[in-house]
């Protein structure tokens, strides 16, 4: 198994409009011809056309975090292909002036159609975005998934080529080695911009290949990479929403990836980060009753490699979350500081009520025999600054 393979994390819009859900053309079968209501001007693409071509078609819309960071990777196939029999399409059931004022700010090297009536979108049994077809120059459906997945490998096989040209590494992207072991202090190529195209909707994925963030202010974004939630991160910027691209290089370790996406983003940005120490009010976890913690907050250590967690309207559940992941879960929703005091190892399975600290407290009670006691308690900040 790909080392990052079980790591993979993609989130999917649902559209809940669409009731029931419509069935998808399969593979093999002849894909409905595109029609849309306008293709939408973009300054940075020549409509071209696609008689006789093999076509990409992407369902997208504009305030979908999944769909903006897949993005860059279709822009990627896009230059990679464009003196090939291709044709990159993308199509929104938004009305065409959100869409032209969206790519004034956004690139997308597409041909960009608008389906406010739902005609193309029912057609090819759209239920979720982004979702994204792959067509072969006699019209018929020959890959269909999530577009993150959609290699060179696959469109080259649905145009035929014989040959399959060696790729070559980047030399700029080559990290440093010494001694056999990665020096965490080099940096590598990031993409960093401010996101002033959304207004709502934001997003994080990581893959075998790459990590993306969409609209997410600062101290959340280093609190992905740093391993802390955002309460214990100081940053200079707190009215700016980021978007991030990272290219993972071969030669990462999993464990690594993390530390090297910090450096690089501060590197990028012109910045610094320096831990310190402080006595702040905040809480102390500490267990209470054994046996409500034995019975509710399930061991996962042997069944999970990895945390996953779930925020609906009015609660958090999470697995495979240790003590002091479940205290920072508690800090980034209520913006207290907790500390871990119960000595306790081990992954389990959370549940707390995210509407208010009070009801939290009491699910912790309740359900996991934890509580939370007000107290002086010791913490670690990160404090980002522009570089001297």
């Amino acid at each position: 198994m790909n080392k990052y393979l079980r790591y993979t994390l993609v989130i999917y819009v649902f559209l809940k409009s669409i009731t029931p859900l419509n069935a998808q053309v399969q593979i093999g079968e002849p894909a409905p011809e595109i029609r849309v209501d306008n293709w939408v001007s973009n300054p940075v693409y020549k409509f071209k056309k696609m008689e006789g071509k093999a076509i990409l078609l992407d369902f997208w819309f504009t305030s979908c975090a999944p769909c903006i960071y897949t993005v860059p990777h279709l822009n990627d196939l896009s230059e990679a292909y464009k003196n090939e029999e291709i044709a990159f399409v993308s199509v929104t059931f938004e009305p065409e002036e959100i869409v032209t004022e969206f790519i004034q700010k956004k690139k997308m090297l597409a041909n960009i159609g608008t389906d406010t009536a739902y005609q193309l979108i029912k057609a090819y049994g759209v239920n979720g975005y982004p979702t994204t077809f792959l067509i072969d120059k006699k019209g018929v459906l020959r890959w269909k998934g999530y577009p993150s997945h959609l290699t060179g490998e696959i469109i080259d096989l649905v145009l035929d080529k014989e040959f399959y040209p060696e790729v070559q590494p980047d030399e700029k992207v080559a990290p440093q080695v010494a001694g056999g072991d990665l020096e965490l202090k080099k940096i590598y190529p990031v993409e960093v911009r401010i996101n002033d195209y959304m207004d709502a909707g934001s997003g994080f994925q990581m893959t075998e290949n790459e990590i993306s963030l969409v609209n997410k202010p600062l101290n959340e974004i280093f609190s992905v990479f740093l391993n802390r939630s955002k309460k214990r991160i100081v940053v200079p910027d707190t009215v700016h929403t980021y978007d991030i691209r990272f290219k993972i290089a071969e030669e990462l370790k999993y464990s690594d990836v993390k530390p090297v996406v910090a450096a690089s983003i501060l590197d990028e940005l012109g910045y610094e980060a320096h831990a310190q120490k402080k006595t702040v009010n905040g809480y102390q976890l500490k267990l209470l009753y054994d046996s409500l913690f034995i019975a509710n907050a399930i061991d996962t250590t042997k069944i999970y490699s990895g945390a996953s967690s779930s925020e609906f309207k009015t609660y958090w559940k999470g697995s495979g979350i240790s003590i002091s992941g479940l205290a920072d879960e508690l800090e980034n929703h209520f913006d207290v500081f907790v500390s871990d005091a119960t000595n306790m190892n081990g992954f389990f399975e959370f549940e707390f009520s995210i509407e208010n600290l009070e009801k939290a407290k009491d699910d912790l009670l309740k359900k996991h025999g934890l509580v939370l006691t007000p107290d002086s308690i010791d913490v670690e900040l990160v404090v980002i600054k522009n570089k001297k």
